[in-house]
């Protein structure tokens, strides 16, 4: 035990660290060194490996992973006996695989990763991606507060436009949930959008307590003229990047744009 604990235990309660546990039979103090019976060390394991197994039987629950049946422990937890001895309990009819230095395994697939991105794909989104937008307002749904209008148009300001939801598989380098946005006004020379991502599958609206900004998108519109100023807008992940891909339709104009996250 580091003396300093020792001497600050004195200093709050009075007596010496090593005379506080004569009369525990759980723990006794061996030199300079506390021991503790199995019994009692076990249980400060209890309540992290409980949440890690409500947490699993939580994941597969859901669609994507139902059907998985084997687990794969990696990271410097999983080298502990108790939480392997929590993990094949709790899921008897699953093959769990314990890889030789386990706690290494993260960081070795980070460095291939990093060498080679498309060496995991698909990938789980591990958040919902969307932009802040401009949308019919919905009476007695959205608040009164973001009502606006434009164009004597009713619009509810601040909506979460989603384009990938949480928990989504998505393919590396692939461009999805390709949406069409339009300007407000007849006048705008761009359209700026603003990046936000979610720990919530349906956000509604930027400002809720999940939400958080990533950064902003912008398309230059300054050489369109005329009411067909409609954009397509894609996401694109790979890496630890997300990459947002515009195409003026009127004039096939690429624009992109990455942003970490």
């Amino acid at each position: 035990m580091p003396l300093s604990l020792s001497e600050d235990f004195k200093k709050v309660k009075g007596v010496s660290l090593k005379s506080s546990f004569k009369s525990n039979k759980s723990m006794s103090w061996v030199g300079d060194k506390l021991r503790v019976d199995p019994d009692t060390a076990n249980k400060f394991f209890e309540e992290p490996c409980q949440r890690i197994v409500d947490h699993l039987k939580d994941l597969f629950q859901k669609g994507a992973v139902v059907d998985t049946d084997i687990i794969l422990m990696v990271g410097g937890f999983s080298e502990s006996p108790v939480l392997q001895a929590a993990i094949k309990s709790a899921f008897q009819s699953k093959t769990v695989i314990i890889p030789e230095d386990a706690g290494l395994a993260v960081l070795k697939g980070a460095v291939q990763f990093g060498f080679n991105p498309k060496v995991i794909s698909p990938r789980i989104i591990r958040y919902t991606f969307g932009f802040g937008t401009n949308m019919q307002f919905r009476p007695h749904t959205d608040p009164e507060d973001k009502k606006h209008f434009t164009n004597n148009k009713m619009y509810c300001r601040d909506r979460f436009g989603k384009h990938v939801a949480r928990g989504e598989p998505m393919e590396s380098e692939e461009v999805t949930n390709k949406k069409t946005y339009n300007p407000l006004k007849e006048t705008q020379n761009k359209i700026e959008l603003p990046i936000y991502s979610s720990r919530s599958e349906d956000p509604q609206y930027v400002d809720e307590e999940d939400c958080m900004y990533i950064g902003k998108f912008e398309v230059d519109l300054s050489d369109v003229r005329g009411s067909d100023r409609e954009v397509e807008i894609g996401m694109r992940f790979g890496g630890t990047d997300l990459a947002v891909e515009a195409i003026v339709k009127s004039t096939g104009q690429k624009i992109e744009a990455n942003f970490s996250f």
